[in-house]
C-alpha cells in the first residue's frame, strides 16, 4: 500500500494501480487509474495497465467500479486490436 501511495503522489498511476492490485485493493486501482488513463496511455503504459487490469475481475466491485473496469479493459483490448473482446465486456456490463 505504501508503494502505491508513493507512486500515485508522483503521478505514476499505472505503477500505483499495480501496487493496489497486488495489495488486493482492486477498487482503489480502478479509482486511481480511470481518471488518469489518457495520460498514462500517452506515456506508453498500455501494456503495463493491461497486465494489471486484465487480471481484475468484476467480483466484489460496486456497479460503478465494475463499469469503469469494463471501460478500462475494453479500451486496452481495443489498443491491442481485440475489438470483439472489448465489445463483449461492454455489452456484459451494459455500458
Amino acid at each position: 500500500m505504501e508503494a502505491a501511495e508513493v507512486r500515485a503522489t508522483h503521478g505514476q498511476y499505472t505503477a500505483a494501480a499495480y501496487h493496489y492490485w497486488r495489495s488486493n485493493r482492486n477498487a482503489k486501482a480502478i479509482q486511481i487509474w480511470y481518471p488518469n488513463r489518457n495520460g498514462e496511455l500517452l506515456r506508453g503504459q498500455a501494456d503495463a495497465a493491461f497486465a494489471v487490469f486484465g487480471k481484475i475481475s468484476q467480483h466484489g466491485l460496486s456497479k460503478s467500479e465494475g463499469k469503469a473496469l469494463a471501460l478500462i479493459q475494453a479500451e486496452l483490448y481495443k489498443l491491442q486490436g481485440e475489438l470483439t473482446q472489448g465489445c463483449a465486456l461492454l455489452e456484459a456490463q451494459d455500458c
